[in-house]
């Protein structure tokens, strides 16, 4: 177990902060990536699909709470 120690203060002295070399948020993308997939014959038909849904909404929402905001009703 001491010799494992060892390799770990070698990788952090070489890699500098642990932050800069985790790959969780690129993980965490082709997670949600892999998610949208609904047709895996046209993979990035999906995702496309997907992420128009995902904008068309936001868009909606934040044109309806800004008119909403600008009517003066809650």
């Amino acid at each position: 177990m001491a010799h494992l120690i060892v390799h770990l203060l070698y990788e952090a002295h070489v890699g500098g902060p642990v932050q800069y070399r985790w790959m969780y948020p690129f993980e965490r993308l082709l997670r949600g990536l892999k998610m949208k997939v609904k047709n895996k014959a046209h993979v990035e038909g999906s995702i496309v699909k997907a992420y128009l849904v995902k904008e068309i909404v936001y868009s909606l929402l934040s044109a309806l709470s800004l008119r909403f905001f600008v009517n003066g009703t809650s």
